[in-house]
């Protein structure tokens, strides 16, 4: 009889283990639950811009020309790559085309030397 009445109280025992167990797993405190939201709720804000985009993307006056020629030879150097991919009947004729447009665009920026801005 000892050994009945050691399963019985073996039984109760788990039975009430899973039940507090499951209890504490089943839900978080009301407290966590509450800290946190004001947490969560801050993070998902976004702070302002510090310079709105609209200021930020108008370029009130043209590069220097220093800028100017370095945008147009890095420009006719990219062309020329790609030109030397190409056969050689294609390669001259596209060369000349890559440093007329360099001569172009460098007689369009030649009003900008000397711009001190």
């Amino acid at each position: 009889m000892k050994s009945n009445g050691t399963t019985k109280r073996l039984a109760w025992a788990g039975g009430l283990a899973a039940l507090l167990l499951f209890g504490a797993c089943a839900k978080e405190p009301d407290d966590r639950a509450k800290a946190r939201a004001p947490a969560e709720q801050t993070t998902s804000a976004l702070p302002p811009a510090i310079i709105p985009p609209s200021d930020a993307s108008d370029t009130p006056s043209p590069p220097s020309f220093e800028v100017g020629i370095a945008t147009a030879a890095a420009n006719r150097n990219r062309a020329k790559e790609k030109c030397a991919e190409k056969s050689e009947r294609v390669r001259a004729m596209c060369e000349a085309d890559a440093d007329a447009a360099f001569a172009s665009a460098q007689a369009g920026i030649e009003d900008l030397r000397g711009n001190q801005q």
